[in-house]
């Protein structure tokens, strides 16, 4: 097996230019394959081989169809052998093992001529290897392209991050203008199953629902090279990280059977898609090993999992861990995003979410049969304050239903405006303050214009949440219309189905390990030690400063007028500060049990038209309840 490459091995191919075929080329190369991988027999001339070769094209042909329900346009090639691949290590030159710059920027620049000049009409396979590369890998106008990755994509942090022409850190694989994409791996893309789906032609399918079984491929952001030091690392580059895979205005896509892990930011960031479809795929972003979200893991904040917005999607059996929006529906640049459909999901981090969304519309988005693992939200719906926009957004016709949440461990359900920090203020409201409620005097304020319409939970299970249910808040100017709770409950057990879960059946992306130099258990022991010493060097002075401040000087002649005025106004001045601090203490405490009360909805304003039926329990204090006193005492 080859090892890893020193950083100053020098090979060959980094002094060749990367290699860059036409298209004519490339299908040449695709045509000597095929003569040499199935030798013909009609130059035996006898009915024999005849008849075998046209039963053997009558088996394979239904094998070589993709007739995706998202796309009838792109065929497969047929599986077995090297037949129709164009291999990115023998063919494309790439280097495997070697991290060093000089590899680095060759096996970009390999790929990125490829998918710019030979990439149409062709399948790459990535092999069994791990190959190294820098972000900024670019493809337009691609066209019924496969790219099957069995082995490992690991992307490295340049010493000068480049910016595209979005202005935004180069991705490590952007695609834009492209359609009829596949990207998936070779092991279940060439597995079929007598006709039946656990392949990817999606022709009686049969889900794949133990899709952690299979070899998959896997790319790798090493995120950790831009979260840095815990907190310090996010202050240094906020969210001026790059994105892993990054597609826009692209049709008929596919993407199944890879490992997503360590996106510096957002992992698939996916823009007025058409017809797209993610399945049987796992995204992993974290530092730690906790079955929970803790400040270590938070510090890889924004590393959403799947973004999307545009029409006709469809997610479904995917598993994903992460420190942000688990899904998010987002703006889409022609103005709306619609008919969306996320199915058995299994999902930790901020949840299943809808927005951020300005002033665009969202319509018929369905989220069903899934998952929320000790997620910190849940059910997340918000609007933001839109700089690029005059007009309200619109989010109408959105169903969860037959959703289970185990301990999660902020809010349960949000609906309203954007929890979020987009200043050197984390505290400042945007339109919401990430610091609201616990810190006193902090803002949390319902969009103006923007507007939810016809929102409906049913079936929804929050099981032994750490705190309030949730909160439902919008503007007065354009309140809720419409919002019904069919069968939310909550309760404050656990069932036993729940108690002892397999983390790793349920999210086999989990299997990948730690790749975190900044969490060394060394250095985790010693951000520990500098967190409690500068939280003892900041009580020390304020407790210095105070005693200064109030402190009696018996060198001072107290019958002095002047001197004993002087002492009376510190002394009242310290009285003043002393009550002052037990107000807020004091209001801190009364929030700090108002948000952990199960009871309750923290808050709930700005509903018209809002309803409780079935056993939903407890009832949002601005609904109509419609349960029949069938949720008295459901805790």
């Amino acid at each position: 097996m080859t090892a890893y490459t020193n950083s100053n091995m020098s090979d060959d191919r980094l002094d060749q230019k990367p290699i860059a075929r036409d298209l004519a080329q490339s299908q040449s190369v695709i045509i000597q394959r095929q003569k040499s991988s199935y030798p013909t027999v009609f130059h035996r001339y006898t009915c024999t081989a005849l008849l075998l070769s046209i039963l053997f094209l009558l088996l394979t042909f239904p094998a070589a169809t993709f007739a995706d329900s998202i796309s009838t346009s792109i065929t497969t090639s047929n599986s077995g052998g090297d037949y129709g691949y164009i291999d990115f290590e023998t063919d494309v030159g790439g280097i495997p093992y070697n991290y060093s710059v000089a590899a680095l920027q060759h096996n970009s620049k390999a790929l990125g001529n490829f998918l710019q000049q030979d990439a149409n009409d062709t399948t790459l396979l990535l092999p069994d290897k791990t190959f190294h590369f820098h972000p900024g890998i670019y493809g337009q106008y691609i066209h019924n392209f496969k790219f099957l990755i069995n082995g490992t994509m690991r992307f490295h942090r340049p010493a000068v991050t480049l910016t595209n022409h979005y202005d935004r850190p180069e991705p490590g694989i952007l695609l834009d203008d492209s359609r009829d994409i596949l990207i998936s791996s070779p092991e279940p893309y060439e597995y079929d199953d007598n006709g039946d789906d656990n392949d990817n032609d999606n022709v009686n399918e049969i889900i794949d629902s133990d899709y952690g079984r299979h070899k998959r491929g896997i790319v790798d952001g090493h995120g950790a090279d831009y979260w840095g030091i815990p907190g310090i690392g996010y202050l240094q580059l906020v969210e001026f990280r790059p994105d892993l895979l990054v597609m826009n205005r692209t049709s008929n896509a596919l993407i199944e059977y890879i490992i997503f892990r360590d996106s510096g930011l957002y992992t698939l960031h996916l823009h007025d898609m058409d017809n797209l479809k993610i399945r049987y795929t796992s995204i992993v972003a974290r530092r730690t090993t906790d079955t929970s979200h803790g400040g270590y893991d938070l510090s890889a904040f924004n590393t959403d999992g799947i973004d999307v917005s545009g029409n006709n999607v469809h997610v479904h059996d995917v598993d994903i861990w992460n420190q942000d929006d688990c899904i998010a529906v987002k703006d889409a640049p022609s103005g709306i995003s619609q008919n969306m459909l996320f199915e058995r999901v299994n999902a930790s981090g901020l949840g299943l979410t809808v927005g951020s969304i300005g002033g665009t519309a969202v319509k018929n988005i369905t989220f069903r049969d899934s998952l929320l693992y000790r997620t910190s939200k849940g059910i997340y719906m918000k609007f933001r304050i839109d700089e690029w926009r005059e007009t309200p957004g619109l989010v109408e016709d959105v169903m969860y239903e037959n959703i289970t949440m185990v301990e999660p461990e902020w809010w349960g359900v949000w609906i309203g405006p954007a929890q979020q920090s987009i200043s050197g203020n984390i505290c400042h409201p945007s339109p919401c303050s990430m610091c609201w409620p616990n810190i006193p005097f902090t803002e949390c304020n319902g969009m103006k214009g923007s507007q939810y319409k016809n929102i409906t939970l049913k079936d929804v299970y929050i099981h032994r949440p750490l705190g309030s249910p949730g909160v439902i808040l919008a503007d007065e100017s354009a309140p809720i219309d419409g919002m019904t709770f069919d069968n939310v409950i909550v309760t404050n057990d656990v069932p036993a189905k729940w108690q002892h879960i397999d983390l790793i059946a349920t999210f086999p992306g989990l299997m990948e390990p730690i790749q975190d130099e900044y969490m060394h258990p060394l250095y985790v022991w010693c951000y520990s030690i500098g967190i409690g010493v500068l939280a003892l060097v900041i009580l020390t002075i304020l407790g210095y400063g105070i005693f200064r401040f109030v402190k009696w000087n018996p060198g001072k002649d107290l019958s002095d007028e002047k001197n004993s005025t002087f002492y009376q106004k510190k002394t009242w001045i310290a009285i003043l500060g002393i009550a002052v601090l037990a107000v807020i203490v004091q209001n801190m405490a009364k929030t700090r049990e108002k948000t952990e009360k199960t009871s309750n909805y923290f808050i709930c304003e700005g509903v018209v038209n809002g309803k409780a039926t079935g056993d939903t329990w407890p009832i949002p204090s601005c609904f109509t309840d419609e349960t029949g006193g069938s949720n008295d005492n459901k805790l």
